[in-house]
């Protein structure tokens, strides 16, 4: 019973750090696109 235990343990962390890998990669990919936004807000200020 104390291996099973070990092994959900060890599929449950797996599983988590996957979760984590794809939090980052959507934070990553918002941030890209908020920084975009706001490059070109500031090049159409300056065209005026």
């Amino acid at each position: 019973m104390e291996t099973d235990q070990g092994v959900e343990l060890v599929v449950d962390q797996e599983k988590d750090a996957e979760i984590e890998r794809r939090q980052a990669d959507t934070q990553e990919e918002i941030y890209n696109i908020d920084l975009d936004h706001s490059s070109k807000v500031l090049s159409m200020q300056e065209d005026t």
